[in-house]
C-alpha cells in the first residue's frame, strides 16, 4: 500500500525530511544554549555538513543562532568563518540545477529582513582572518 501513496504522491512526508529537520533543530538548540566554544564549533561544523542537504531548515531555523554567532563571538574566527561557510553554502544554488534558485532568493530575502544581520556581517569587515573575509564577499 505504502508503494501507491509514495508513487502518487499522497500519504505522510519523507521521515528522512522530518529526521533531517528534527537533527537541524537539535544542532541549533546546542549552538544556542551551549557555553562552551567547543560545543558551539562543534555544532557549527555539523549544521555546516548538512546546510547542502537540508537547506531550508538550515536557514530558517538557524538564522537567529548566527546573527548571536556574528555579534558575539567576534573574536573567534573559525567560529565566524563556520557560520560565513553555512551561509554561503545555504545561499549557493544547486550545481545540478541550472534554473534560477528560488529558495536560495527567498532565504536571502528572509536574511535581509532581519533586523541586525547586514549589520552583523558588515561589522565581520573587521577581522583580519582571511578565512572569515572570504566569506564576505560571497
Amino acid at each position: 500500500m505504502s508503494l501507491f501513496r509514495n508513487f502518487f504522491g499522497g500519504g505522510q512526508p519523507d521521515d528522512d525530511e522530518d529526521n533531517g529537520a528534527e537533527f537541524v533543530e537539535t544542532l541549533v538548540e546546542r549552538v544556542e544554549t551551549c557555553s562552551a566554544p567547543e560545543d558551539r564549533r562543534d555544532a557549527l561544523r555539523a549544521l555546516k555538513g548538512v546546510a547542502k542537504q537540508y537547506r531550508l531548515a538550515v536557514g530558517t531555523m538557524g538564522m537567529n543562532a548566527y546573527i548571536d554567532v556574528l555579534e558575539t563571538d567576534r573574536l573567534n574566527s573559525e567560529t565566524m568563518t563556520l557560520v560565513l561557510d553555512t551561509l554561503a553554502t545555504v545561499l549557493s544554488a544547486d550545481d545540478d540545477s541550472s534554473e534560477s534558485d528560488e529558495l536560495g532568493e527567498r532565504l536571502a530575502e528572509m536574511m535581509i529582513k532581519r533586523k541586525g544581520f547586514i549589520a552583523s556581517v558588515l561589522a565581520a569587515v573587521d577581522q583580519f582572518d582571511f578565512g572569515v573575509r572570504r566569506f564576505e564577499i560571497f
